[in-house]
């Protein structure tokens, strides 16, 4: 019985779990946007408006959508986590401001992300956990 009680007291085994789903998740969010089937591109990379970045929408679009491929497989293997997680969050901060701006409401558009970002932001402070390469 003790053994199946240290099964459950494995923090860095949660942590690559955790990893692994949120990046899954962000991969697929990521293809879904390049192929088109999660919104426009063009109307993706208008969200950095909010930061005073308007030129270019299809290319920022495309630009976050590989971003969000790549973090994802960054968390996947726990290879600069940290950074990564950043880059999403500001990504979700401008995805939010930019729905508020014009009256999306929470339900729907704005709820996932943040809760997307609510399960990795304890990362940048805690790191990846023992089972990732920047521990190797």
């Amino acid at each position: 019985m003790a053994d199946f009680k240290k099964i459950f007291q494995k923090q860095d085994l949660g942590l690559l779990l955790v990893r692994l789903m949120m990046g899954i998740i962000l991969i697929v969010h990521g293809i879904l946007h390049l192929t088109g089937k999660g919104g426009s591109l063009e109307s993706f990379g208008k969200t950095l408006s909010v930061f005073g970045i308007a030129q270019w929408p299809l290319f920022w679009g495309i630009f976050m959508s590989v971003i969000e491929i790549l973090v994802g497989a960054c968390l996947i293997i726990g290879f600069f986590a940290r950074l990564g997680i950043f880059l999403i969050s500001l990504i979700t901060l401008a995805s939010v401001i930019f729905a508020v701006q014009n009256g999306v409401g929470f339900a729907g558009l704005i709820d996932l992300p943040c809760f997307r970002d609510l399960l990795l932001l304890p990362f940048i402070f805690i790191g990846s956990g023992a089972y990732s390469y920047d521990k190797s």
